[in-house]
């Protein structure tokens, strides 16, 4: 599956501190730690605004920005983000609603920091679409049977792949009021500051955090990659 980096232009310019610090020994880099994925994960932006001096406008642009790259990422699993496009408003609607829902569910406990920096941050990934994925993939399998008949082949594109999307999305819906976690892992990131005293993690550590929070098993997969387009194209050459 394609990794689609989170839009997370806030955490390039973190926090300006005027008095030179000592690594985390004045700072509190676990405080930090635990209000950016607040922040970024659960939409609770008071914290992180306090820390960082942005406002909560711009912290909920950014959660919304990481909404928007959940989207794409599950576009991508369910094996369409080349059509992506095609998916139309209103079920990308319905999808943000259902990844702040579950976001809410993200479980991450953060330990207090080193006097380097150092923070070991343990996260229970949710488990939605594991659970799911029985049934995920007979609807895929069914939906993609029916194409090959010809059955949608009067939808456009963009309500072939939105229908394609919604039904996905009806199936995960029964699952996110039971929501289960898998094992427990735990991540160390750096917490540094430069000579500005501009404290940050690197794009890597938070991409380490990132992969954990929401466990995607491996890409939906259909019978062949010509099942995945409408077939209205070809009905219509």
């Amino acid at each position: 599956m394609q990794i689609i980096r989170k839009k997370l232009a806030v955490l390039a310019t973190l926090m300006m501190i005027l008095l030179t610090l000592d690594g985390c020994a004045h700072f509190d880099c676990s405080g930090y730690i635990q209000a950016m994925l607040d922040s970024l994960y659960k939409g609770e932006h008071d914290a992180y605004a306090t820390i960082t001096k942005l406002t909560p406008d711009e912290l909920e642009q950014n959660y919304q920005e990481g909404i928007n790259a959940e989207i794409e990422k599950f576009l991508s699993y369910m094996n369409i983000s080349d059509n992506a496009s095609f998916v139309d408003e209103n079920t990308r609607t319905n999808l943000r609603s259902f990844f702040q829902k579950v976001y809410q569910n993200a479980n991450y406990t953060v330990a207090e920091a080193d006097k380097k920096g150092n923070v070991k941050i343990t996260i229970q990934p949710i488990q939605i679409f594991t659970p799911a994925r029985e049934a995920l993939d007979a609807y895929v399998k069914d939906f993609f049977a029916r194409n090959d008949a010809g059955e949608f082949a009067e939808l456009s594109d963009e309500a072939f792949y939105s229908q394609y999307i919604q039904g996905a999305l009806d199936i995960l819906n029964t699952y996110a009021n039971t929501i289960s976690y898998g094992d427990a892992i735990t991540i160390t990131v750096a917490v540094t500051s430069n000579e500005q005293h501009v404290y940050s993690i690197t794009d890597e550590a938070f991409d380490s955090i990132d992969e954990h929070i929401l466990d995607y098993n491996s890409q939906i997969s259909t019978s062949d990659d010509s099942t995945t387009q409408n077939n209205t194209e070809t009905q219509n050459e």
